[in-house]
């Protein structure tokens, strides 16, 4: 105990003995054992606010990460247009507009161009006939 081996507790007793007496000796042990009893649980409860503060420190930090993250994704919802980078927006619509002017080229070609299937249709039932 506190790092005294027997012989040393023993010298201690008997000092203890000599100049307190042994009418006095069981009050003194007394009032030691209770003054350690009421340093450790003062000891104690300071640990135990300690780790309570450190706990309430380390939860404001999740807490504050969290609302962090809750208010940039709220931003995001209110502003579409921020999700996603400003150059896949541009890429993706760019793509789109390219497959729209091949598809309206596409068509104005179909329009231009003269009907040369109906006169090959007629011309083959022609030569069907014919035979």
């Amino acid at each position: 105990m506190f790092g005294i081996d027997l012989g040393s507790f023993i010298v201690i007793m008997i000092v203890a003995i000599i100049f307190l007496g042994p009418e006095k000796l069981p009050d003194v042990i007394i009032q030691v054992v209770k003054f350690f009893k009421s340093f450790k649980s003062t000891v104690q409860e300071a640990k135990d606010t300690i780790q309570k503060e450190i706990d309430l420190h380390e939860l404001k930090n999740t807490a504050t990460e969290y609302k962090e993250k809750l208010e940039k994704l709220t931003e995001n919802l209110n502003n579409p247009s921020s999700m996603y980078n400003n150059k896949e927006v541009s890429d993706m619509f760019g793509d789109i507009t390219k497959e729209f002017k091949e598809i309206e080229d596409g068509i104005k070609k179909e329009i231009e161009s003269p009907l040369d299937t109906t006169p090959q249709i007629s011309q083959n039932a022609n030569k069907e006939e014919v035979k």
